[in-house]
């Protein structure tokens, strides 16, 4: 039994990929015209009543786009559902901070002072991909 628990230790865990993003702009339907923005420009989505806000650095964004199309088009652009009513850009990610109830809060590297919450079952590919 320790034998074949070493063994497993010191087989090398896959870290996940990352999926190269296929496009660095994203145009979104606001209305009756497309809006054409930098997927990097992204601080965070989040849903809002039957629309999708995006936060930017210019401003916040109203789309009639699901949540979940925008996470499907932003899965492999460092874009991560960290709950159930947000998507965060995680290069924008500048602190984890614990929070109520054995959470975590995001906050990001601008200049507000919003705690995005984690859901608790993101916790651990949050851990995976940030290391802490």
């Amino acid at each position: 039994d320790i034998a074949r628990a070493l063994g497993r230790l010191s087989r090398p865990t896959p870290k996940q990929t990352v999926l190269s993003c296929p496009s660095d702009k994203l145009s979104v339907w606001m209305g009756e015209k497309a809006v054409v923005i930098n997927i990097s420009d992204i601080h965070y989505l989040r849903s809002n009543e039957r629309q999708t806000l995006l936060v930017t650095k210019k401003g916040e964004l109203s789309t009639n786009l699901s949540l979940d199309a925008m996470e499907k088009r932003l899965a492999s652009c460092g874009f991560m559902r960290v709950q159930r009513g947000y998507i965060v850009n995680l290069n924008m990610v500048a602190e984890i901070v614990p929070w109520f109830n054995n959470s975590y809060g995001i906050k990001l590297g601008t200049n507000t002072s919003e705690v995005i919450p984690v859901s608790r079952q993101k916790i651990a590919l949050l851990r995976e991909v940030f290391d802490f």
